[in-house]
């Protein structure tokens, strides 16, 4: 096994993992909420904030990860039907187009991560931009995992073979 497919492992159990915890953990701070504001008549507006965060998170972390094992939605029964040259270079129009939506996640993301430093928020303080991180960071996941599947499916419409795919 190569170090690439090692690394690429690696990071797909620590996304995994980051986004269950993440999840646990907006479970855990709505319960909290939940008891705060309803049992002790004390509402806490702490829980709810970092429950939002969270769920950026989440949100951007699972669709880089969602590229990756390609649960991305399409149509299935349309895609069969199709003819090898054709289902292939259909492939790397989408994954072309997820390329793009990276670099601009990218770019984007960072510019406004930067314009948002000095934001703060108002219940616990922390800068804004922690809202703002995963757009960039997701967006470089997003690029190397569709560029990535890109080169394989240019690969496969070269060759004339069915890409190879390996269960994660």
């Amino acid at each position: 096994m190569s170090i690439l497919r090692i690394i690429d492992q690696w990071l797909i159990k620590i996304l995994k993992f980051v986004v269950a915890l993440l999840l646990f953990l907006i479970l855990l701070l709505t319960l909290i909420q939940v008891v705060f504001r309803y049992i002790l008549i004390l509402p806490s507006p702490w829980s709810e904030e970092l429950a939002r965060l969270g769920l950026v998170w989440i949100v951007f972390l699972a669709a880089s990860l969602g590229v990756r094992l390609k649960s991305h939605p399409y149509l299935k029964l349309l895609v069969t039907r199709m003819s090898f040259k054709i289902k292939y270079t259909v492939f790397i129009l989408i994954y072309l187009f997820m390329a793009v939506m990276g670099i601009v996640m990218v770019v984007y993301g960072v510019k406004y991560v930067g314009r948002t430093a000095g934001d703060y928020t108002t219940s616990l303080g922390y800068s804004r931009n922690l809202f703002y991180y995963p757009v960039p960071i997701s967006g470089i996941f997003i690029l190397i995992y569709s560029t990535g599947e890109m080169l394989q499916s240019i690969k496969a419409v070269l060759t004339g073979k069915e890409v190879e795919r390996k269960d994660l």
